[in-house]
């Protein structure tokens, strides 16, 4: 028999999904998802809708996290011994997509050419 248990935040910033398939997510769990998902949300500048799926396979606990942001598709799972350690992974790797996404403008950018590159030679008077 499947329990699906789910937790809808609507604060002020962040609209935050918990969805628990055969688990009951804890609200010290929900809490620092919250606090991480804060930062993200400062770090982007806009209002997240963020759907966390957190379920029990076997032994293992899996997290998936998904949001849209800054023109880009957030994606990630993790899997872990407890829904920490599985939030945490998967939070890391979102972490990591956001500071991906964020710095591709700057990668993408054209190099600096030099001023004295494309100046033309003077010849020398006294030469």
């Amino acid at each position: 028999m499947r329990v699906e248990h789910t937790f809808i935040a609507w604060e002020d910033r962040m609209n935050l999904e918990i969805v628990g398939k055969d688990v009951t997510p804890s609200e010290a769990l929900r809490t620092r998802i919250e606090q991480k998902l804060a930062k993200f949300e400062t770090r982007l500048g806009q209002k997240l809708q963020v759907r966390i799926a957190l379920a029990q396979d076997g032994d293992a606990f899996n997290c998936h996290a998904h949001f849209n942001a800054a023109k880009h598709s957030f994606d990630a799972d993790g899997t872990g011994a407890d829904l920490i350690k599985a939030a945490d992974e998967a939070l890391a790797k979102i972490d990591r997509q956001v500071t991906k996404a964020l710095h591709k403008a700057e990668a993408d950018r054209k190099p600096a050419q030099s001023i004295r590159a494309n100046t033309p030679e003077v010849p020398n008077p006294q030469a």
